[in-house]
């Protein structure tokens, strides 16, 4: 299909030429020989301003139309043909870029076409009864037959090409019918003066050579303003993808390319990844196998630090293999470099040779930002990679995990995806503290989170939870993600650690899975039911196994009906083993809502056990996995933190005590009030064992009754 659009648009571009050419021969007879001064320096000023062209969408224009407007009307038709056709095919000797002779002969051809067609239409109105009258009449309609002939066959050879596109008309004719105004009064200027002297009016086109070179001053001063400001909007961006994506966009309206392709380096420094494609459709091409040579291209380009033009693929051995594999004729290469290390490129490829005219080297100045801006993202990208890690396994960290979890979970409800959560705990792990010391029970956590890494796979999230325990998120479905923490299980269990001599081995874990949305509506919904399906499904149930949640851990003996909180009962078990794995000091919240009396007996108990419910999910909220909430009874609610100061417990005090202020209880259709809770907040160091823990936590609750506690409002 590539070489039958070639073979058309060759066609085209000869045919035209061909038929421009002979249509101006037929004028040759009736060329001016007057003054061969006038007409040296009406040839030269025409050259000038074909070679020194203003980019317009895909297309180059000018101000060239004053000279054989002028011309048609001072000298002759044939003057005005020939100023065109000699024009075009000198201009490429002195033009800032080379193109090939086939552009120049379709040019010079249309061009000859176009002038005729004008004169044509100048004669046809200016011959009237009054035609003193008609002058600026027929100029103005010789102007608009010049633009939509010329238009023509410029889409006509798009079209051949397989690159038209309906918005260039309108982009390519607003620009053209600008041009066409600005040159106007000049060629009505000469018209006006010739008379009085034949060097007088061609002296009045100079300035146009002037006005010309401002012209391209500002188009190039603007693209340059649009691309300082995408630059600017995209520095305090940090996504990666992002700005390639943004970029590729831009690049790709500014050089008018079919499509543009934003590589970045690998970590590993010699391998490209195409980061972001505009248009995304043709993606495709630039992945694969197929795409090595282009990535071999781009990377010799990068190591030459400068950014390199391939007018013609089809005629440059060293790029031809490149672009052929992904169909582009032609296409800039702009590497994206900081103190000389490489960040990456952008790549700006054409359908047809010689695809670009010259304002397309000012995308190296965009790659020079964007280098930058890649760097800085990459900087900060690895500051909260170090930020997010768990500084003794180098798995995320718990504050990683659960941002994680949340972003997965909603993308699971938006995409109608499962998402399962597994709870891994290493049995028995105070034994390896108690025999080998602390320096190996690291030891042992590093080694199993490096193989909780290397068995969950790519696509999961593997997290220290907290102390013993690791915790994964992976997207897939309860039964895929109970096989992949079964074979994790089988491989700790043979798994042998080497420690200053010795072999640690004969580890084992208990596992708990949910899943969203088979066993949990949220984040937390989810991870409490893993985290109870660990410890009653498998800790509870022998170690060493796997569990999938189940209804029957939820039982009233363990899960508060009404608040889903834990029960007193539950907190007693897990403070218990805490103190036996070595847990003294601990920190306890007691809660008490105020006024729920009055809500009851004002609204009604039913809407008090709803205020009782949402009080418990804000307390949830406030915590971590870590940190023992539950129902103490009535409106009250203990919360015990392990291993906190006072300090700390009693910032989560006033972090529980705002949050529940902040809160609105909807008691009717119509009502919304807020509460407010009293507490006492105390951390112990000196413990004597759980008892004596639980005697202190109710001589809270005793001073809360009598109103000593605090509030707040």
């Amino acid at each position: 299909m590539e070489t039958g659009r070639r073979g058309l648009s060759t066609v085209c571009e000869w045919g035209v030429g061909l038929a421009g050419l002979v249509a101006a021969c037929l004028y040759l007879p009736q060329i001016t020989r007057e003054n061969l001064f006038v007409t040296l320096f009406l040839l030269a000023l025409a050259i000038y301003l074909e070679a020194h062209p203003v980019p317009m969408g895909k297309v180059d224009g000018s101000l060239l139309i004053a000279l054989p407007i002028a011309s048609m009307v001072v000298y002759s038709d044939a003057d005005a043909v020939w100023l065109m056709v000699v024009a075009e095919l000198v201009s490429p000797f002195v033009r800032r870029t080379r193109r090939p002779f086939s552009i120049s002969w379709f040019n010079a051809g249309q061009y000859a076409l176009c002038t005729v067609a004008m004169a044509g239409v100048f004669h046809w109105v200016h011959a009237g009864e009054h035609p003193e009258m008609y002058p600026l009449l027929g100029v103005l309609c010789g102007c608009v037959t010049f633009m939509v002939v010329n238009h023509g066959f410029v889409h006509l050879l798009a079209a051949a090409r397989g690159t038209f596109e309906w918005r260039d008309v309108s982009i390519t004719l607003r620009e053209d019918s600008l041009h066409v105004l600005v040159a106007l009064p000049f060629a009505m200027l000469m018209i006006g003066v010739s008379p009085f002297h034949p060097l007088l009016g061609p002296l009045t086109l100079l300035p146009i050579a002037i006005l010309g070179h401002m012209m391209w001053m500002y188009r190039r001063l603007s693209v340059l303003q649009r691309i300082h400001a995408v630059a600017a909007q995209l520095t305090s961006e940090f996504d990666i993808e992002r700005i390639c994506a943004e970029v590729a966009q831009a690049a790709r309206s500014f050089t008018y390319a079919d499509a543009v392709v934003v590589y970045t380096t690998a970590q590993n420094g010699r391998r490209l990844v195409p980061r972001a494609v505009a248009p995304e459709s043709e993606r495709p091409g630039f992945e694969g196998e197929q795409t090595a040579s282009l990535e071999h291209m781009v990377w010799n380009v990068i190591e030459s630090c400068f950014w390199r033009y391939i007018p013609d693929a089809r005629k440059d051995s060293h790029a031809k293999a490149a672009v052929h594999d992904t169909a582009f004729a032609s296409a800039v290469v702009f590497p994206m470099l900081t103190h000389g290390q490489p960040q990456g490129a952008i790549v700006c490829c054409s359908t047809r040779p010689y695809g670009f005219n010259e304002f397309a080297g000012l995308i190296a100045v965009l790659a020079a930002q964007v280098a930058v801006l890649l760097e800085n993202a990459r900087l900060y990208r690895n500051l909260q990679e170090q930020l997010s890690r768990d500084g003794a396994t180098g798995l995320y960290n718990y504050r990683f995990f659960y941002e994680a979890l949340a972003l997965q979970v909603e993308r699971a409800r938006r995409n109608g995806t499962p998402v399962s959560v597994a709870v891994v705990d290493v049995d028995y792990f105070k034994k390896f503290n108690d025999t080998y010391g602390h320096l190996a029970g690291d030891v042992v956590l590093r080694s199993v989170g490096q193989l909780l890494a290397e068995h969950a796979g790519p696509d999961a999230v593997v997290a220290r939870y907290g102390g013993e325990e690791f915790a994964i998120i992976k997207p897939c479905d309860p039964d895929e993600m109970f096989a992949v923490v079964e074979k994790i299980r089988h491989a700790v269990s043979h798994h042998v650690v080497d420690f200053n001599g010795y072999r640690l081995q004969g580890i084992t874990v208990s596992s708990g899975i949910a899943s969203f949305p088979h066993h949990g509506s949220s984040d937390r919904d989810v991870l409490l039911k893993a985290d109870s399906a660990m410890y009653w499904g498998a800790k509870q149930r022998g170690r060493n196994r796997t569990a999938m949640y189940s209804p029957e851990f939820d039982t009233r003996l363990f899960v508060d009906g009404l608040t889903g909180l834990m029960t007193y009962h539950f907190v007693n078990i897990r403070v218990l083993e805490l103190f036996e794995a070595g847990v003294q000091r601990w920190g306890a919240v007691c809660v008490d809502v105020e006024h729920l009396a009055y809500v009851n007996s004002t609204f009604g108990f039913h809407v008090g056990d709803q205020v009782l419910q949402e009080t418990s999910f804000v307390i949830k909220e406030c915590l971590r996995q870590s940190e023992l909430a539950c129902r103490y009874g009535g409106d009250e609610f203990l919360v015990l933190l392990p291993g906190v100061t006072q300090s700390e417990i009693d910032s989560v005090a006033e972090r529980i005590s705002k949050a529940v202020a902040a809160h609105r209880f909807q008691c009717l259709e119509n009502v919304v009030m807020p509460l407010h809770i009293k507490y006492r907040a105390r951390s112990w160091d000196d413990l004597t064992g759980v008892g004596d823990l639980f005697d202190r936590v109710g001589q809270l609750f005793a001073e809360l009754g009598e109103n000593v506690g605090e509030s707040l409002a």
